[in-house]
């Protein structure tokens, strides 16, 4: 096992300074029977400690213990959209050398765990950086990435007349009021359409 540790775990021939800037120097490339890999360990903060911030600042936890978060999406009113996700299950890919190698991997940068599934909305109504309401947004996806899809999605269900669209476009409305003013404009009207008598109607009877 030894030579494959230092076959997967090769040390730096430049400083760091060597690699960076606009004109960097770079290694010639190395052509090896295996890969180089140096998975950076996933840790949480331990209690009572953080990031030293630039000076002036403070880094504080929005939210503790969410499971894998991948991607972050702030809405016009400071709320905080945060897909919870992981890759689908891959059988296929744990069989072999190939397969234990890739685990063991993933396990060491904190990839190992089934995928949450689902984008959670974060509030910090107070302004002290810490988010004291928790709400599931969306679940029961297939591993979220991209939180602008949220938008599209909403688009999508709206154009097939779903309720599911509706409510949707009720929530993106509201949170647009605070987008002054183009935004607020848009919300507005959003409401309008959608809260009437007619735009109740209109989705009721659609799945």
């Amino acid at each position: 096992m030894l030579p494959l540790a230092l076959a997967c775990n090769q040390p730096a021939k430049l400083p760091l300074a060597e690699g960076t800037g606009p004109a960097p120097n770079l290694p010639a490339p190395h052509k090896s029977l295996l890969p180089t890999v140096d998975i950076a360990p996933a840790k949480g903060w331990s209690e009572g400690a953080r990031p030293v911030g630039a000076a002036g600042t403070t880094v504080t936890a929005l939210a503790r213990d969410l499971r894998h978060p991948r991607w972050l999406y702030v809405l016009p009113n400071g709320d905080v959209l945060v897909a919870e996700t992981n890759a689908p299950p891959k059988p296929e890919d744990e069989k072999g050398l190939r397969g234990w190698a890739m685990k063991r991997l993933m396990k060491k940068a904190g990839s190992a765990e089934p995928s949450a599934n689902r984008i959670s909305l974060l509030r910090d109504a107070d302004g002290d950086h810490v988010a004291e309401t928790r709400t599931t947004f969306l679940e029961g996806l297939s591993s979220p990435f991209g939180m602008a899809l949220v938008e599209i999605f909403t688009g999508l269900k709206i154009r097939k007349m779903s309720p599911t669209g509706r409510i949707l476009g009720i929530v993106l409305s509201i949170l647009s009021l605070f987008s002054f003013p183009l935004g607020t404009a848009l919300g507005i009207y959003g409401l309008w359409a959608l809260l009437s008598r007619e735009g109740e109607m209109l989705f009721q009877d659609n799945t």
